[in-house]
């Protein structure tokens, strides 16, 4: 019986490609990512409504609104309401899904 030895393998001259992709981003990192980044406008002094509209047309849409004086009164007819406060401030650049609440008092109180 006759055993013959492999045939030696040759060498390539092409350079070894080498795993270059950056490691996969977690879910939180890809909604961090994926979210853009804007100037929240400042609304306070407007009627609710009005704010709310400035926020809209700026690309923020998660938005809640609050009795700021601690009532918990709805604002049905919200004409008659003034943006006291909103948080985040004004002027800050955060994710266009960051919640953002406006506070806002009758007018007159």
């Amino acid at each position: 019986m006759t055993v013959t030895a492999p045939a030696p393998t040759e060498k390539s001259s092409e350079p070894i490609e080498q795993d270059t992709q950056e490691p996969a981003l977690t879910p939180a990192e890809e909604k961090e990512e994926a979210a853009e980044k804007k100037v929240l406008p400042d609304v306070v002094g407007m009627n609710p409504q009005k704010g709310q509209d400035t926020m809209q047309a700026a690309g923020f849409y998660l938005l809640n609104d609050k009795d700021a004086t601690g009532q918990n009164r709805f604002q049905v007819y919200d004409r008659n309401w003034v943006v006291t406060k909103q948080t985040p401030a004004a002027g800050r650049k955060v994710t266009v899904d960051t919640l953002v609440t406006l506070y806002a008092k009758k007018i007159g109180e």
